[in-house]
């Protein structure tokens, strides 16, 4: 029932930032950026793998920890 979506904070800023050369944009969002970069990779989200040459990943996991449908759902 429940779904979630990558965080797209990073991207959105990156993309600002391509097209205006906003740098004080960047500037203001950097807390912001580590923060969320921390909270995805971190806890039950981050998730290590082993190649079978045994070079080590980490990723990051998105989804929701609940059963019912987000608030937001309710508007639509």
């Amino acid at each position: 029932m429940s779904c979630s979506q990558p965080p797209l904070l990073s991207a959105m800023v990156y993309d600002i930032y391509n097209r205006t050369g906003d740098l004080d944009l960047v500037k203001k969002a950097l807390s912001a950026l580590l923060k969320e970069h921390q909270f995805w990779n971190s806890g039950i989200h981050k998730v290590n793998i082993q190649e079978d040459h045994g070079r080590n990943h980490t990723l990051s996991r998105y989804y929701g920890m609940w059963n019912k449908l987000r608030p937001e759902s309710s508007t639509i």
